[in-house]
C-alpha cells in the first residue's frame, strides 16, 4: 500500500526480535527540513552520566572494507515530556555527504556503537522541495528503514540537477519533461541516451548515443528551467541494452544525469517512485534504486 503523498512516513514494524540484546536496541526518529537538513532524536530510559559523549556515527557503505567514510554527529540532551532522556543530533543542509547509502550507528559509551532501528520519519518538507539557484551543490538525504528495520540514510550530491517530472510513451516516442536546477538552457540543448559508458566518456560526448532536442516549456522562475523533449523509441530499442538518460543544457555544457530525487522516497525503483506508463512500446523506462532514469528494450 502506498501512503498519501506528503503524509508522515513510519518505519515498518519488524516481526519478532530484531536480534541479540534486543532490549538495548534504540529507535531514532528523523525529521527533515525544507533546506534538506535532518534532525535525529533518540529516547533513552534513563539519563546518561555527565562524562558521556554520545553521538550518531554515519558510515558510508562501500565495497572496500578499508574505504569506509565516517561522519560523527554529536548528541545533546533536549527537553522532553517523556521519562528518561531525549538526545538530539543535527545533520545540517550545509554539511555535504558523499553520494550513496549510509549506515547509522549509535554510540553511547566509549568504544561501543550499535545499529539503531528506524523510528518515526517526518519527511513532509522534502515533497516539492525547490533548491535555491545560488547554491554550489545540492545535497539530498532521505532516511529509511533498511534490512531488519535498521536506520539508513540515502544521500545524493549533485549540481546541476535535472529533475524528472513526467515520463510518457506516446506515438512511438519517449516523452520527457522536468526542471533543470543550477544551469540554464542554451543553443543545442538536448536529451541523450547512452549505454553504461564511463562517466568521463559520456561527459566528453564519446560513444554511441540517441539524441533529441529539448525546448524550454516556460520562462525561468529564477530558481530552475522547465524542459521537454522526446526520444525515438525505435532508435532506443535499436541501440541495444540499458540506456542512461542525460540532459545536455547546451552544445558546450557537460551532460546532467536525469533523475528523480526531490521527494521523500528513498528507493526509487518501487513504491511511489515507480513509473505508470499506460502505453506499451518497444522500450521500458524505469528509475533505478538511486533515482536515475534509464530505459531498456522491451523483452
Amino acid at each position: 500500500m502506498t501512503r498519501a503523498k506528503g503524509a508522515p512516513s513510519h518505519a515498518p514494524k519488524v516481526p519478532g526480535a530484531p536480534g541479540p540484546r534486543a532490549s538495548a536496541v534504540r529507535r531514532v526518529e528523523c525529521t527533515a527540513d525544507s533546506a534538506g537538513g535532518l534532525t535525529l532524536d533518540v529516547h533513552l530510559p534513563r539519563e546518561l552520566p555527565a562524562t558521556a559523549a554520545p553521538a550518531l556515527l554515519l558510515r558510508l557503505r562501500t565495497a572496500e572494507a578499508d574505504g569506509t567514510e565516517t561522519v560523527r554527529l554529536p548528541l545533546s540532551p533536549v527537553e522532553s515530556e517523556d521519562a528518561g532522556e531525549t538526545l538530539r543530533a543535527a545533520l545540517p543542509s550545509t554539511m555535504p555527504l558523499s553520494e550513496g547509502d549510509w549506515d547509522v550507528h549509535l554510540s553511547l559509551t566509549e568504544g561501543e556503537a550499535r545499529r539503531p532501528l528506524c523510528g518515526e520519519l517526518d519527511l513532509r518538507s522534502l515533497v516539492g522541495r525547490v533548491p535555491r539557484a545560488d547554491r554550489t551543490w545540492l545535497g539530498v538525504r532521505i532516511p529509511y528503514a533498511g534490512s531488519g528495520g535498521l536506520l539508513r540514510i540515502r544521500a545524493w550530491l549533485r549540481w546541476p540537477h535535472a529533475e524528472v517530472e513526467d515520463v510518457r510513451l506516446e506515438s512511438g516516442e519517449l516523452v520527457l519533461a522536468g526542471r533543470l536546477h543550477g544551469a540554464g538552457l542554451g543553443p543545442g540543448a538536448r536529451l541523450e541516451a547512452r549505454g553504461a559508458d564511463r562517466e568521463e566518456d559520456v561527459r566528453a560526448g564519446r560513444g554511441k548515443a540517441v539524441r533529441a532536442p529539448v525546448a524550454p516549456v516556460d520562462s525561468a522562475d529564477g530558481e530552475s528551467y522547465g524542459f521537454a523533449g522526446a526520444l525515438s523509441c525505435e532508435e532506443l530499442a535499436a541501440s541495444g541494452g540499458d540506456r542512461q538518460l542525460w540532459l545536455r543544457p547546451d552544445e558546450s555544457a557537460e551532460p546532467v544525469r536525469l533523475a528523480r530525487i526531490l521527494d521523500d522516497v528513498a528507493d526509487k525503483s518501487r513504491g511511489a517512485g515507480q513509473l505508470a506508463v499506460p502505453e506499451v512500446g518497444p522500450v521500458v523506462p524505469y528509475f533505478t534504486v538511486s533515482g536515475d532514469l534509464r530505459v531498456r528494450p522491451e523483452p
